[in-house]
């Protein structure tokens, strides 16, 4: 279970994150008191199996499952054949009660006024599922959805992001179903068209199928599967249909404060990544912006930090920005003194590169936002902008035209000269004091 133990400053810690569907806090996290991984891996178990429980606790719904585990594991460890068939008519015995628990009563008919037929009167029972659910975890060898999930991804040299992808289209399902059993063809379907259709754009959803997809076919291959089981995954695919193309959007003050957060953990490794994003966000200014930006293009005055941009992607980028947050004129500041005319910026990419210096700062922040959701519509070097331009719009003082020059945007339709004939310093300071730093971390 290498994924339940995180290497903090030499010490081993158990970690677990706690699904969305439960409230409260968003992980477990206790130190093992050990440097030995080892070590660390077994006092890490019982830790998470208690964990688990919890999250089962929380939800609510899933106390037959739990008990289910409960008689399925002193089946497996009973060497004795005969207690073991013993402990298999108990679970029989349990399954017919909780089933006939919600049973509709001995004299009820069908509309031809026959007695029910057992196929009836199980269809008729409220809680008939949870019985049958109840004897598939009990009494047969039926492996937990996730059981050997890590062993699937250990078998897999893959990015970091497309491992945090396999892990989050796991715990969608996870939420959903308990052991692959209860995965037929009509059960995806629906997983699909009622859980993943209602939040994820067609390109995400699809994502996800390839991670059942292979997970299943893999389970399959190495016998935890019958070889004669279809594999509920193969042809799902969603298409694309008409409104479904995702428009980028701004970030939420959430969205964006936790994004800050997780840079700043980075910082004794990457010590340029905050602070890129933190002007990013106060000025709404495109990462290629930023990337090329020198001390030569920053004017120090008593109000701001004066930021000419002399060229980007399009005409309208060419503008002067001003940065009015304290903490981010003092990031500018601190690197731009003793730089001469060298960029702002000198470790954005590692190896310094002139050309393409962004590439790797967008890799980092991608991972980065993808930890903390793969919404398709927010993207961060572009989330930023809209975010500039909404905080600027909600002030409802400052015109959209001095929104679009802030932030180097041309709408369409509309020439240059209605609003670049040349920047308005008080509008422009205006709006910069409107567009601050995520509240959650101002």
């Amino acid at each position: 279970m290498p994924n339940y133990i995180e290497k903090r400053a030499r010490r081993w810690y158990a970690a677990l994150d706690i699904p969305k569907d439960v409230h409260g806090k968003r992980r477990f996290f206790q130190s093992l008191q050990t440097e030995n991984e080892s070590k660390a891996l077994r006092l890490a178990a019982p830790l998470v199996a208690h964990w688990k429980q919890e999250i089962d606790h929380w939800r609510g719904d899933d106390e037959t499952v739990i008990e289910a585990r409960v008689w399925r594991k002193l089946i497996h460890e009973e060497r004795d054949p005969a207690q073991r068939e013993l402990l298999r008519d108990a679970v029989v015995d349990r399954v017919d009660k909780i089933w006939q628990r919600g049973a509709p009563p001995p004299d009820t008919r069908d509309e031809e006024g026959d007695p029910l037929t057992m196929k009836e009167a199980k269809s008729q029972s409220t809680t008939w599922a949870d019985a049958d659910k109840f004897g598939k975890v009990a009494l047969t060898d039926s492996i937990e959805i996730d059981e050997h999930f890590e062993e699937w991804l250990a078998d897999h040299d893959v990015s970091e992001k497309t491992t945090s992808d396999h892990r989050r289209a796991m715990r969608d399902l996870k939420e959903r179903f308990d052991i692959p059993d209860e995965v037929d063809r009509r059960a995806a379907s629906d997983f699909v068209r009622h859980v993943l259709r209602q939040r994820l754009a067609p390109a995400s959803i699809n994502r996800r199928l390839t991670t059942y997809r292979c997970y299943w076919q893999w389970m399959v291959d190495r016998g935890y599967l019958p070889d004669n089981q279809r594999n509920p995954w193969e042809r799902q695919s969603v298409k694309p249909r008409e409104g479904d193309e995702q428009k980028r959007r701004a970030f939420t003050e959430e969205e964006a404060g936790a994004l800050l957060a997780s840079l700043a953990k980075q910082t004794h490794k990457y010590p340029d990544d905050l602070a890129i994003a933190e002007l990013m966000a106060v000025t709404g200014m495109r990462v290629g912006e930023v990337a090329s930006l020198t001390v030569d293009d920053l004017e120090f005055t008593d109000e701001a930090v004066w930021i000419t941009i002399p060229e980007g992607k399009t005409e309208a980028a060419a503008r002067s920005v001003p940065v009015v947050n304290k903490t981010v004129a003092s990031r500018l500041k601190e690197r731009a003194q003793g730089r001469g005319e060298g960029y702002v910026f000198q470790a954005i990419n590692g190896a310094s590169k002139e050309n393409g210096r962004e590439s790797a700062y967008k890799k980092r922040v991608a991972r980065a936002l993808d930890k903390i959701n793969d919404v398709p519509e927010i993207v961060a070097n572009h989330s930023w902008r809209y975010r500039a331009v909404k905080l600027i719009e909600i002030g409802g003082d400052i015109e959209r035209h001095i929104a679009d020059y802030f932030v180097g945007h041309k709408q369409q339709g509309q020439g240059l000269g209605r609003y670049y004939t040349g920047p308005n310093p008080p509008k422009l300071l205006r709006a910069a004091r409107k567009v601050t730093l995520p509240k959650v971390l101002s």
